[in-house]
């Protein structure tokens, strides 16, 4: 169930890409497979808090099939197929330093926090950076998280 899932949603890359452009290419390909990954990935994380159920209710999670241990090593290495997807899709594409340096200021942003604390704000308090778009959960560091706490909340 948890590859059907991202099944599904890897339909997307490749499907909007064919809708817009009205033609077959490569590129969408790596983002699909990427997503697969993604999503497959995090719904066995999200799956370890039903394990028992599962087990009860003779579910084949991946969680009650290999265990919490390996469950969580197997979406690890789905996570680490998506990141290689992405690279992939990247140097494939030659896309251009907007690309690389999205991925890269996430990252620095959850390890150092915001340089201008005064000139940016967030919508909500935050303690963790959530790359969705980068398949990973980064905990802040303390130095990042007490930067990134004089930050102004945006409210509209």
């Amino acid at each position: 169930s948890h590859f059907i899932l991202g099944l599904g949603l890897s339909l997307a890359p490749t499907g909007a890409y064919l809708a817009v452009t009205v033609q077959f290419h490569l590129l969408p390909i790596p983002f699909s497979l990427a997503v697969l990954a993604w999503v497959s990935g995090f719904d066995i994380i999200y799956a370890l808090q039903d394990v028992e159920f599962d087990r009860q209710q003779k579910l084949f999670s991946v969680p009650a099939w290999l265990g919490e241990k390996s469950a969580l090593r197997f979406s690890s290495v789905l996570h680490f197929l998506t990141t290689a997807f992405l690279v992939w899709d990247g140097v494939y594409a030659r896309f251009g330093i907007w690309y690389w340096a999205g991925a890269a200021s996430l990252s620095q942003l959850a390890n150092e926090g915001t340089k201008t604390p005064n000139e940016c704000k967030f919508a909500v308090p935050v303690s963790e950076v959530d790359l969705k778009e980068i398949i990973e959960v980064i905990p802040c560091t303390e130095s990042a998280k007490k930067n990134i706490e004089g930050v102004a909340e945006w409210k509209e």
